[in-house]
């Protein structure tokens, strides 16, 4: 885990003693545990006042361009794209190197399935006859066969004629396709001859029967999510803390809100992955969970003594461009500048249009911003108002999504800006956070200046790392570590795009 890098200030070390001034008042502040009812208990709070800050940047206007200095001497162009939400691009955020480190640490770590797993239906690989018919038809060689092309193979092995969407139904409905992604691969291909008798019965109720609306809508959406992600703790990717230094000047948020948020999350997807059209963040009193999920250790149980109900607080996202796809993987915002955002505008959009905004495989153009993906380039959007200077009500102008791969490969992170609406407990949320790390960095310390003594080093390039806590066991259990500092990293109901 991460417990000691956000506090390495050696890389600004103009600001180290009004950081440390920062953690002697946070830390005599103690912890503040309150109910949710006193959520609103800082409103009246001069928020000019606040040691802790948030900060929006104005977009002014489609187009408009900001030159910031976020590095000593190193100017980055930042470009409004949409105004609500804000949703600005600022190219060459990273360095090659840094997207790099990035994807290895990914790899090393192992990224997992979102959500689900497809489980195995073939005990014994399919036979040569079935590998050859299957390579036939699959035109685009690509390992799998899309509804086109398994609806080209029902006609021909079976006479039968199916659209995109009554395809992918059979499919579903016989279950051959069983993570309802709309492709095959050669072990559910083989399964055809099984289920005949079960498809011709489909095909038959589809052809006296229409689908219903809702059906179809579902059937053309897919999963709402195919790719793989994993959290790193951010020594492991940042060990000089020049990417959240650069972060913090960026955002121009408090630099211990920024440090104190969560773990980096990486995704990648693979040819026909996306995201569909989602929010990153939840509202007030979501599933009637008022209390943000990243302080939630902090508040007090319920009366049936179970933990208070939580949501997600994602006051700011920004997303990072790992590698260029070669095409496809777009990033949309079905509603970004809209003039209004409600669920009959959704409805209207569909029953009269047949577009699923939300859909971001079949109607990814149709979203009114669509952002290119571009190696070490940054997307930064607001998920939340700001109101009386701080946290306000969820953006629903920032819905957005991830749009399908249709060549390639596709990398991002994300970075997730966690900030509590009760001022009080971000506070005291920070406080945790600073003593907590403070006390694991000197763990560290003494555990590693014991492995030194106890073991003579000849290669100055181990020692070093060594020395530098870029040791790969200590990294290995730090990874490992499952610890409350992290505690938000858990959160993966909204894990992004």
């Amino acid at each position: 885990m991460s417990m000691r890098s956000a506090l390495y200030w050696s890389s600004c070390r103009s600001t180290e003693v009004f950081l440390l001034l920062q953690v002697l008042i946070f830390t005599i502040s103690g912890h503040v545990r309150v109910s949710p009812e006193q959520n609103d208990s800082s409103d009246n709070e001069d928020h000019r006042n606040r040691e802790l800050w948030i900060y929006e940047h104005d977009p002014v206007k489609v187009g408009h361009v900001q030159h910031l200095e976020l590095e000593p001497g190193k100017v980055y162009r930042m470009e409004t794209m949409a105004v609500k939400p804000p949703v600005f691009v600022i190219p060459n955020f990273l360095t090659d190197e840094e997207c790099e480190r990035i994807k290895h640490r990914a790899q090393v770590i192992g990224l997992s399935n979102s959500k689900t797993h497809r489980k195995k239906i073939l005990t014994t690989p399919p036979s040569t006859e079935v590998n050859e018919t299957f390579t036939e038809f699959d035109t685009d060689g690509d390992g799998t066969l899309n509804r086109k092309e398994a609806g080209a193979f029902i006609l021909s092995e079976y006479n039968i004629s199916l659209d995109t969407d009554e395809v992918q139904f059979v499919l579903t409905q016989t279950r051959i396709d069983l993570d309802s992604g709309g492709s095959l691969d050669v072990e559910e291909f083989s399964q055809f001859p099984a289920v005949e008798n079960l498809m011709f019965k489909v095909v038959r109720a589809l052809k006296y029967r229409p689908m219903p609306a809702f059906v179809l809508k579902k059937l053309r959406r897919g999963k709402d999510r195919t790719s793989e992600t994993v959290r790193l703790e951010h020594d492991l990717y940042d060990p000089d803390s020049s990417l959240r230094n650069r972060l913090a000047a960026l955002t121009r948020i408090h630099p211990y809100i920024v440090y104190s948020s969560e773990t980096l999350h990486v995704v990648h997807y693979n040819s026909s992955g996306h995201y569909h059209a989602h929010h990153d963040s939840q509202r007030t009193h979501y599933n009637n969970a008022s209390v943000c999920e990243h302080v939630g250790h902090l508040y007090p149980n319920q009366s049936d003594g179970s933990p208070p109900k939580t949501r997600i607080c994602r006051f700011l996202t920004v997303l990072y461009y790992l590698n260029e796809p070669e095409q496809g993987g777009q990033t949309a915002f079905p509603m970004a500048d809209n003039d209004t955002y409600t669920k009959e505008g959704f409805t209207y959009e569909y029953n009269k249009k047949q577009r699923d905004l939300t859909d971001l495989t079949n109607h990814c153009l149709d979203a009114n911003l669509v952002v290119n993906a571009k190696k070490g380039m940054a997307v930064m959007w607001y998920n939340h108002h700001v109101e009386d200077g701080w946290i306000g009500e969820l953006n629903n102008f920032s819905l957005h999504g991830g749009c399908e791969v249709h060549i390639g490969e596709k990398w991002i992170a994300n970075h997730w800006i966690n900030v509590e609406p009760n001022y009080d407990m971000q506070k005291a949320y920070v406080a945790d956070r600073i003593r907590w790390r403070t006390h694991e960095k000197q763990r560290l310390l003494q555990q590693q200046q014991r492995r030194t003594t106890t073991k003579k080093n000849n290669d100055s390039e181990t020692q070093q790392q060594s020395t530098s806590f870029n040791a790969s066991s200590t990294r290995e259990q730090i990874c490992k570590i499952q610890s409350y500092w992290s505690y938000s990293a858990s959160m993966a109901m909204h894990d992004e795009l």
